[in-house]
């Protein structure tokens, strides 16, 4: 079965992660499904917009799977500035979190155009609890809100609300869960009835102005992220959280009430 399900609305796609027993973690075949609807999607004149979310009220993304990094699956080192060419789309993507957006989650989100959220939803940037450094495309975070707020997020680890989230500007709008994807949609079908060179001017604009700093600390990243994993912190945890995830899971004393946990690339 697809780990992402793709339909259309008209002129906006709906794409959503199809992997809720694991809260839609990353995997590389994931990455690489998006990429290919995103490049598929932009060869039709027809689309105008394109929502992201994620299946079931958990999860829009709880990060990077930890089963396959702590197989060696995903390396921290190639870490993309892009996830699933979201940021070079041709068309906007806007993103429905419907729950957690941790790590790879938030590097999600953060890649889209604009962002939408439901009232349960969270985001948190957990890597530096887990002996590693945030993916570089959460980097895009400091152009999105302001400087001091990102690193209190990005150092800390600890998760935001969606109001939170709201109040900094890093999310558009918040609705109630049952309330969101349609909304967003919503709002996808407004973009896609402009004109289509005006939205694109608009896009390439503003794409250019948050990700352009990107590729000029690409190597500061690196040297960083280097220096990071050569204490090899990170595949102790990595596999000793993915080993404690899926006993929790498995247990039959496991309850919806346990928070959901999402450490990321």
């Amino acid at each position: 079965m697809s780990p992402l399900d793709v339909v259309r609305d008209g002129p906006v796609a709906i794409l959503t992660l199809d992997r809720p027993r694991s809260l839609n973690a990353l995997t590389t075949e994931l990455m690489d499904r998006i990429a290919d609807a995103l490049g598929e999607l932009g060869r039709d004149t027809s689309v105008g917009a394109a929502v992201i979310t994620g299946r079931g009220d958990k999860a829009f993304c709880a990060g990077a799977d930890l089963k396959e990094m702590s197989r060696g699956g995903l390396d921290p080192l190639a870490a993309a500035p892009d996830i699933g060419g979201i940021s070079t789309a041709r068309f906007p993507v806007l993103a429905a979190v419907n729950g957690v957006a941790y790590g790879g989650g938030l590097e999600l989100a953060l890649c889209c155009d604009l962002r939408f959220a439901a009232t349960t939803a969270t985001f948190a940037a957990p890597e530096v609890r887990h002996g590693l450094i945030p993916g570089l495309a959460a980097t895009r975070l400091p152009r999105l809100v302001p400087h001091a707020v990102a690193m209190d997020l990005l150092l800390g680890g600890r998760p935001w609300t969606a109001e939170q989230a709201q109040r900094v500007g890093l999310v558009q709008d918040v609705h109630a869960p049952e309330d969101l994807l349609g909304a967003t949609v919503a709002r996808a079908h407004d973009i896609a009835g402009l004109p289509r060179a005006g939205v694109q001017g608009v896009l390439d604009v503003g794409r250019w102005w948050r990700d352009h700093a990107i590729d000029g600390h690409q190597l500061a990243y690196q040297t960083a992220a280097r220096r990071v994993l050569a204490t090899g912190d990170y595949l102790e945890r990595s596999k000793a959280f993915a080993d404690g995830h899926e006993r929790r899971t498995a247990s039959p004393t496991s309850t919806s009430r346990r928070r959901p946990a999402g450490p990321c690339r």
